[in-house]
Formats: structure tokens, C-alpha cells, sequence
């Protein structure tokens, strides 16, 4: 793959392969007000694009809900979060 079909798959996630979804991603979100940088792998960010506008929040919205939950660094809490609604949506949990 090159470097511009690569960028273009990591823009269009309809074009992402197993792979590019491995691949950390950072990005700026704002919490209390504050910026800051998070870095999940390109699969997380998308499940949580999902999940916000499932809820019809904003990612900050839904990131900053899970900050003011968490017990752990902010990545691991948002993994988390993506993985317990994805159980909680198949009745696992």
C-alpha cells in the first residue's frame, strides 16, 4: 500500500482495513475546558463516533462523561466504555 492510498483509508473509514483500525490515532478533545490529546487505535475512535452519535452527543461530550467516570488513564477508560455498550448491546452484560 502507499502512502496516499494509506492517508486516504486513515480519512475514509469506510475504506480503513483491519490493519489501518490497529493503528493509533491521536486526537484533541476539550474537557472542563481544558485540551488535551488522547491516542486509541483508529477502531476505537470510530466505535466512539458511533456511540455519541447514537446518543446524540458530541465525542467531547462523550469523552468528557467517561473522564468524569473513570478509575484509570483516559485510554484505557475509553476502551473500556467501547467495550462494555458493545457487551451491554449483544446482552452479555
Amino acid at each position: 500500500m502507499n502512502a496516499d492510498s494509506e492517508s486516504q483509508n486513515l480519512q475514509d473509514p469506510s475504506r480503513a482495513t483491519a490493519g489501518d483500525r490497529r493503528r493509533l490515532r491521536k486526537h484533541s478533545v476539550v474537557i472542563a475546558g481544558h485540551p488535551t490529546s488522547v491516542s486509541l487505535e483508529i477502531g476505537f475512535w470510530e466505535a466512539l463516533k458511533e456511540i455519541a452519535a447514537a446518543e446524540g452527543v458530541s465525542l467531547n461530550a462523550l469523552v468528557a462523561a467517561v473522564d468524569r467516570e473513570r478509575t484509570a488513564n483516559l485510554s484505557s477508560s475509553l476502551r473500556v466504555y467501547v467495550l462494555d455498550h458493545l457487551r451491554r448491546s449483544a446482552g452479555k452484560i
